[in-house]
Formats: C-alpha cells, sequence, structure tokens
C-alpha cells in the first residue's frame, strides 16, 4: 500500500448537469487560501444551505476530514469517483488518528466501511476490500478545530435561477491567512444584498468589524451601496492595512473619499480627494488626489499627488516615499510628457533591505524617447538605455 494525495473536492454529474452534494474550490485556491464551498445541487442548480469552509495549516488532510458522512468526489482519468469516510478515534496520547479510505473503481458505488479491526505496523486493517489506499494522519484536537467553518449562507430556487437569500457570511476575493476578511448581512429573496453589510477582520484570536454600509434599492428591485461605507483595499493585511471612507449616492460615489492608513489601534490619513457623479450611474476624479501606489505597505510608503479634470491626470504629479519628493512629471489629458523619473516594480526600503531603484528620462506624446538612466538609491548609475 502507497499513501495517497488526499482530494480537496468535486461531485457527481448526471447527464453533464451537476446533481446532489458538491465541494467546490474557490477560485485562486492556493496553499495559503484553502477555501472550499459545501452544499447541493439540484438538477444544476444550488439549493439549501452552502457551507464555506477554510483550512488552516500545512496538514495533507482532507480540508473536511472533520465531516462524518459519505462525501462525493469527481476525479478524472480512470478514478470516475471516490466515495470517502472519515473514521475518528481516540489513542493512548490524547491525539485523535483520523483515517480517510480511497476505493478506486471505474464505475459509481457506494463503499460503506463498517468497522477498524486493528492496526498493524501503522496500517489501518478493515474488512476486505480491493485497491485500498490508506492516508493515516495523528492529529491534535486543536489541528481539527483550526479547520474552521469559516462562512456560508442560503439558496432558493427562483424560477430556475438559484439565488442567495437571507443571512450570509461570505469570504474576501482575497481571503487567505493573512487577509481573513469577511462580509457578513442579508439578502432579498430575489438574490440582492439589501440592509446593512459589515467588514470582519480576523486576526489571531480576534474577529473585529473595521468597515462597511448600507444597500438600498435602485430599480427593478436591483440594490445599489447608499450613504457612508467603509471599505478595504484589496490585499489588506497586516503590513497593508489601507482603509476608503466615503459617501454613495446610489452606488455611485461621490464627494469627499478620505484614504486611512490603520496601525495597531490608531488610523492615519494618508491620502484622498473628491469624486463627482455622472449622468450614467458612474463617478469621476476630480480636483486635488492623493493616491497610495499599488503596493503601497509598511516598506513600501510610496504615493502620488496631482490634478484630475474630469477624470483626466493633468499638470505636474509628484511620486513621495513617506514626506520625500522622490520622482515624478507631467501629464497633457491624461498622457506622460517631458521629464520623467519613474520608480522600478517592487520599489521598497526596510531594515533588512531597499530595492530602491528609478528610470529618469523624457516622454513624447506617451512614448519613452532619447536617453533614460537606471538609477540606484544614492545616484549609484546602473545602466543606460535608448528609445527612438
Amino acid at each position: 500500500m502507497q499513501c495517497q494525495s488526499i482530494l480537496s473536492g468535486g461531485g457527481l454529474y448526471y447527464c453533464s448537469i451537476k446533481v446532489g452534494k458538491w465541494i467546490e474550490l474557490s477560485d485562486g485556491f492556493w496553499n495559503q487560501s484553502q477555501i472550499t464551498y459545501c452544499g447541493d445541487y439540484k438538477q444544476g442548480k444550488k439549493v439549501g444551505k452552502w457551507d464555506i469552509y477554510w483550512k488552516q495549516g500545512e496538514s495533507n488532510n482532507q480540508m473536511y476530514i472533520f465531516i462524518n458522512q459519505y462525501i462525493k468526489i469527481q476525479v478524472e482519468g480512470d478514478l470516475m469517483m471516490i466515495w470517502l469516510k472519515v473514521f475518528q478515534q481516540k489513542l493512548a496520547n490524547g491525539l485523535n488518528q483520523v483515517i480517510v479510505f480511497i476505493v478506486r473503481r471505474k464505475l459509481f458505488f457506494l463503499v460503506i466501511i463498517i468497522m477498524v479491526q486493528k492496526s498493524v505496523n501503522g496500517i489501518l486493517v478493515g474488512n476486505k476490500m480491493d485497491r485500498i489506499n490508506v492516508h493515516i494522519c495523528n492529529m491534535s484536537l486543536q489541528q481539527i478545530s483550526n479547520l474552521l467553518n469559516s462562512g456560508g449562507g442560503q439558496y432558493e430556487k427562483i424560477k430556475e435561477i438559484s439565488v442567495k437569500v437571507g443571512k450570509w457570511i461570505e469570504l474576501s476575493d482575497c481571503f487567505w491567512n493573512q487577509s481573513q476578511i469577511t462580509y457578513c448581512g442579508d439578502y432579498k429573496n430575489n438574490g440582492q444584498k439589501v440592509g446593512r453589510w459589515d467588514t470582519y477582520w480576523k486576526f489571531g484570536e480576534s474577529n473585529n468589524k473595521i468597515g462597511g454600509g448600507q444597500y438600498d434599492d435602485l430599480v427593478d428591485g436591483i440594490t445599489v451601496k447608499i450613504g457612508n461605507w467603509i471599505e478595504l483595499r484589496d490585499g489588506f493585511q497586516l503590513n497593508q492595512q489601507v482603509i476608503f471612507n466615503g459617501d454613495y449616492n446610489y452606488g455611485r460615489k461621490i464627494g469627499k473619499w478620505d484614504i486611512y492608513w490603520k496601525q495597531v489601534l490608531q488610523s492615519f490619513k494618508i491620502g484622498g480627494g473628491s469624486y463627482e457623479a455622472q449622468l450614467n450611474q458612474s463617478s469621476i476624479k476630480i480636483g486635488q488626489w492623493t493616491e497610495l501606489s499599488n503596493n503601497y505597505s509598511l516598506d513600501s510608503q510610496i504615493y502620488n499627488c496631482g490634478v484630475y479634470k474630469k477624470g483626466i491626470k493633468i499638470g505636474k504629479w509628484e511620486i513621495h516615499q513617506q514626506l520625500k519628493l522622490i520622482g515624478g512629471g507631467s501629464y497633457i489629458d491624461g498622457i506622460k510628457t517631458g521629464e520623467w523619473i519613474e520608480l522600478c516594480d517592487g520599489f521598497y526600503k526596510s531594515d533588512y533591505g531597499s530595492n530602491e531603484i528609478t528610470f529618469n528620462g523624457k516622454y513624447k506624446n506617451g512614448q519613452k524617447i532619447g536617453k533614460w538612466t537606471q538609477i540606484k538609491f544614492k545616484n549609484i548609475h546602473l545602466s543606460t538605455y535608448y528609445y527612438n
């Protein structure tokens, strides 16, 4: 026998339509963001309660090994179906031994393992079955409890469509170990968010409300954000705690929006500007703005200052590292022109090192021209480039 890699999800197709219990992986599933969704399909539509599970840690076990039921898994090739049954038994050393049996077959059938008789040289022996692979792991009760049920809610089938209804806890698109962001609120019977939705950040043992706002009806049952909102920047985590605060007017950002940098128990205003609503249910930036770089963090506190006119950058824009001017240039109707100092990708400075490299040269009609030099911190010349 050999240890078998444990699969994380799947379910059953009938005539190419999903049916029955399914475990589905989130978009962007990876080692630090092991998110799955567990629930039922009926004639290809999600129905009933769906739970969201998140596995923490690096143990190579089923993400859902704590579920005491049969679980269908679909795979490719000759292993068309796997049925799992999870057993837990108390060991003398106080640990729980978790055993996952994997049975390979070419046809669909249900495998029921009645009992585990004994353990021989670390391999569990049960009733006679062919082609059994056994994966054994010792886990403490704390490790098992860390396989958290992180969210979920209810689906209902309405006019042949499955829609979310009632109370839901949803995970952010960028949810992972260092960014445990969830959203909590209600769905109407038409699958639209309604009322108050709150944003929570779990760090360590605490799970604090750090944002949110209100949804209201717009037209034909569609709901949109209204009033004051506190929103998190994509990628919010311990060293990138960036928060936006401002108002919505029926789905459109309006007026002044502030950008805050959260550290420990305090928040510091570090940027922002104003929006102007448009007739097409959108809004544009106007006037003076201070914007953060895409990678703004504790080690890369880079921001840009300049002016918008009808949503387009104009005039001089400056690049700052904290309070120090380190780059910038000019725009004409949103197009770079004249002399520019630009920063390299991943520009940062920390106690453990730095990557402070700039590129100095000229733009014409948005295109680089002539001589461009690559400069390292303290004016160390690295290389020269020429553009036609």
